[in-house]
């Protein structure tokens, strides 16, 4: 299968030097960023760096990677590195301003860092969700709502970035990464926007409508790259008016969430595999979803948010791996939380689901009733042509 472990084995001997950056290379280091690197990277601020090699060694020596367990395609980030610090390309990268926040009451989840491929060129990596039922929720708050706390952090985590190094810069990032990385982009002044030469989303979500008009996100707009899976899902939320690269993805996977998984996505040389359209499916899915929320008030969201997530916190689940240790716990204590939600709660949950369900099946039946049309139409020319 040619995907990026593919990549490392044919151009990881090939230093930037040679061979420039490009979007594979931009995919690696995003999904390089969810490693813990806390007390191997130095903090932001520190006039320090170690390099990718260094780090991944001692990352192997003093880390314990099961809190990587709890999302499938996180599981195989520390291959990833693994085989990074082995290449030129790759470990010679030096590694800097290490943030990393995590706060349940906000809720808020942000981490970043920066990795420096030369001294005048640096890649500014934004995390996206880790396994925490903090980050999930903040992600969720993303596509409901306005700035969320990351989004705010990731602008100040920008100029600070921008003040303190010279140079060029690209921004990056995977899932909530990828809208960290355009949000942060999007809301510097004019000189610090004018340093960025690029910015990765990489199946990322989208933006809401206003914030595509403004001033500091237009300037930006022709820098924006979007990488998408062919069958998205988490990358269709929202609106996205940016340069769209839809990616071909490695075995039969269909609609399923391991698309989300960049690892699978194909490559051929320096690049990835393109499809000119995204699957039905996955358009579907995203039409649905954008028309239910239209239906919602702000008020709705908010309430509904709170209601799901007050469910699972009442399970006691702090990652997404506690979710899935003790099944038939788990199951107990939603139940014992729903009994005890109070009336109001509990209506605008069950109404805001049921209202989801409904425009499911009104895209569902819209797409069969456009389908049979097509059929209809074709077999007319059939019969003609006879």
């Amino acid at each position: 299968m040619n995907n990026i472990m593919a990549y490392l084995n044919w151009r990881g001997d090939l230093s930037f030097d040679k061979d420039k950056f490009g979007v594979v290379d931009n995919t690696i280091l995003s999904i390089l960023a969810f490693n813990d690197f806390s007390g191997i990277v130095p903090n932001i601020g520190e006039n320090k760096s170690i390099s990718l090699g260094q780090a991944g060694e001692t990352f192997f020596h003093i880390k314990d990677t099961s809190y990587l367990e709890g999302i499938f395609y996180h599981r195989e980030i520390p291959k990833l590195l693994e085989k990074t610090i082995e290449t030129a390309r790759f470990r010679d990268i030096c590694l800097s301003q290490y943030e990393d926040q995590l706060e349940k009451e906000v809720p808020k989840q942000f981490s970043a860092m920066v990795f420096s491929i030369s001294p005048k060129l640096h890649y500014v990596a934004f995390r996206g969700v880790d396994s925490s039922i903090v980050g999930w929720k903040e992600e969720v708050l993303m596509g409901f709502f306005g700035e969320t706390h990351a989004q705010r952090e990731s602008i100040a985590y920008a100029k600070i970035i921008m003040k303190k190094l010279g140079g060029q810069f690209i921004f990056g990032g995977h899932s909530k990464g990828g809208n960290l990385a355009v949000y942060a982009a999007s809301r510097l002044d004019r000189v610090d926007q004018d340093r960025i030469i690029r910015i990765y989303n990489n199946d990322g979500p989208g933006f809401h409508p206003e914030l595509m008009k403004e001033k500091g996100y237009l300037n930006v707009l022709n820098r924006i790259t979007t990488l998408l899976p062919e069958s998205a899902i988490v990358g269709m939320l929202l609106e996205n008016n940016s340069e769209f690269k839809i990616v071909r993805v490695a075995g039969n996977h269909a609609i399923s969430l391991k698309q989300h998984n960049p690892l699978l996505w194909e490559v051929k040389g320096k690049d990835f595999v393109y499809r000119e359209t995204m699957s039905e499916r996955s358009k579907q899915i995203a039409h649905t979803i954008r028309a239910w929320l239209k239906q919602l008030s702000k008020e709705d969201r908010e309430e509904f948010v709170e209601s799901l997530f007050h469910v699972i916190q009442e399970t006691g689940a702090n990652t997404i791996l506690d979710l899935t240790k003790e099944k038939r716990a788990i199951a107990e204590s939603v139940i014992r939380a729903l009994k005890h939600m109070d009336k109001s709660s509990k209506a605008n949950l069950k109404r805001t689901v049921h209202l989801l369900f409904e425009e499911g099946q009104k895209t569902f039946r819209r797409d069969l009733v456009k389908d049979l049309g097509r059929r209809r139409l074709l077999r007319g020319r059939h019969i003609r042509k006879k």
